[in-house]
């Protein structure tokens, strides 16, 4: 099926209502092929990955215009930056000692507004403590103010990414990613290496420069902490549209220990089905190829969607359904929120983990109301970002 393509959500609207199982879409010179169906999803991630490079124009952007880490690494650098990041993702008592520090301070937050009965941003609350803990968690750094506003205005200020495959005349020069770099910079070179947390410890032990330390800093920020932000701010929404499966949920955390983290991470997994954060995958055809009877020409960029893929009524019953204890497929491909293959998110088990423990902290002790969950709606950017949640605040009994 050949469209001009116009835009992600009329992308993805088309897909939806089409029968057929890819769409071949023009934007301008450019040739974009849409994947979603899991046997496409796994020829060209995982059996035939070699020949879809992540050489994509929005990864080219990234690299030029917001930082060159480990997101958009050539093959070639890719693999010994995942073995430098790898033991830091993966240092369970440091994610787990900071996740709980940090929702333990937001529980504080919190509670003086409900007592105040005032609302609160939780998109924007979500976005605060997954940064914090990302910062603690990796590298060593407490509530630095500065560093956050200079993060939150980057995130806010990321125009290029409204368009799938954006022009580079559409990246504004505001001097935000400027100043990031140099708060950044200053940040690190101001601390011993002797506090260096193990992120920054391992780049530091691999020789990095301190330009490409920044560089990965800034990737690891972007990439982790605002796509673990934007899937709880998801899981806030779909609770509070479904007050029935929040009842259920926080009977489940009044038994505490592993029941209720596992409680937890079963409406996690659920939500991020329905609001991947990474909802395209990008790869370009490094040479010619079939992708099933549909011919793929050198140089075609490849978009594969697990924001399809989740909502495929063949393998997920009443897909539009929040459904925490609903059961997976067995068929391969069909569940993919942080990638597949061996270029899948570095991050995977640091964010189930944080979530789990942001997640069991606050649905503990509060219950969250508002009006604007239902209408919420989603922003197709780099990230599937949520809109504001502004809530008012109830205090669980004791």
């Amino acid at each position: 099926m050949s469209e001009d393509f116009s835009g992600p959500e009329i992308m993805l609207d088309l897909a939806l209502s089409t029968s057929e199982p890819r769409l071949d879409l023009a934007f301008g010179a450019t040739r974009l092929v849409v994947l979603w169906h899991p046997a496409d999803v796994g020829y060209v991630l995982a059996d035939n990955a070699a020949n879809y490079s992540k050489e994509t124009a929005p990864t080219r952007l990234f690299r030029e215009h917001v930082a060159d880490g480990l997101l958009t690494a050539p093959e070639r650098r890719w693999r010994a930056e995942r073995l430098m990041v790898n033991p830091a993702t993966r240092d369970t008592p440091a994610i787990e000692r900071a996740a709980r520090r940090h929702a333990d301070a937001v529980v504080t937050e919190l509670s003086v507004a409900a007592e105040a009965g005032e609302p609160v941003d939780l998109t924007a609350t979500m976005s605060a403590v997954t940064s914090r803990i990302t910062m603690d968690a990796l590298f060593g750094w407490d509530r630095d103010e500065e560093v956050e506003a200079a993060v939150a205005a980057a995130l806010d200020s990321r125009d290029i990414a409204h368009r799938l495959l954006p022009s580079p005349k559409s990246v504004a020069a505001s001097g935000v990613r400027d100043r990031l770099f140099e708060v950044l910079t200053n940040r690190i070179r101001r601390q011993p290496e002797s506090d260096f947390g193990p992120a920054l410890r391992d780049m530091a032990d691999a020789g990095l420069s301190l330009d490409r330390m920044v560089h990965q800093a800034v990737t690891l920020l972007f990439a982790g902490s605002e796509t673990t932000a934007a899937t709880l701010s998801w899981t806030w929404i779909e609770l509070c549209r479904n007050p029935d499966r929040y009842d259920r949920w926080q009977h489940e955390l009044r038994a505490g220990g592993a029941r209720a983290r596992a409680a937890s991470r079963a409406v996690f997994t659920e939500a991020v089905r329905l609001w991947p954060s990474a909802w395209g995958v990008g790869r370009c055809a490094e040479s010619d190829d079939h992708i099933g009877d549909l011919p793929v020409a050198a140089g075609t960029e490849i978009l594969i969607s697990s924001y399809l893929t989740h909502r495929m009524a063949e393998f997920w019953p009443e897909p539009e359904r929040f459904d925490p204890g609903r059961a997976h497929p067995a068929r391969r491909f069909t569940y993919y929120p942080f990638g597949v293959g061996h270029r899948m998110c570095v991050g995977q088990s640091f964010a189930l983990r944080e979530a789990e423990i942001v997640l069991t902290a606050l649905g503990r002790r509060f219950r969250f109301r508002t009006e604007a969950a239902v209408p919420a709606r989603p922003r197709f950017e780099y990230t599937l970002r949520a809109p504001k949640l502004p809530v008012l605040i109830t205090r669980n009994p004791e």
